[in-house]
């Protein structure tokens, strides 16, 4: 809009109401999902392999998505918190972002 002359006269979408998935739940994912809880999103959780920061997602009061499919079709915004390494390099397929919404 701006190249074509315009200006933007619109703030865009909203985030409260929105789905926020957050994908790994160490201490950055858990400050990620406050800041989307802050602004009236809806806030789930995705942690494989981790009892402990699924039961501290649950204590903070966040849901945990039902399954993987459903985490990524479901989510209307996705945030990564992941550290990069052998267990977690290419943890997102190609199904996964296929499955996501189009926006």
């Amino acid at each position: 809009s701006l190249r074509g002359g315009g200006w933007q006269t619109s703030l865009g979408r909203t985030l409260h109401g929105r789905r926020l998935g957050v994908l790994g739940y160490g201490m950055l994912g858990a400050q990620v999902a406050r800041i989307g809880q802050a602004f009236g999103m809806q806030v789930w959780v995705w942690v494989w392999g981790g009892e402990g920061s699924q039961g501290r997602a649950r204590a903070d009061g966040f849901d945990l998505a039902p399954d993987r499919a459903a985490f990524f079709a479901q989510s209307d915004v996705l945030t990564v918190q992941l550290k990069l390494g052998p267990s977690s390099a290419r943890s997102i397929t190609a199904a996964d972002l296929a499955a996501m919404k189009p926006d």
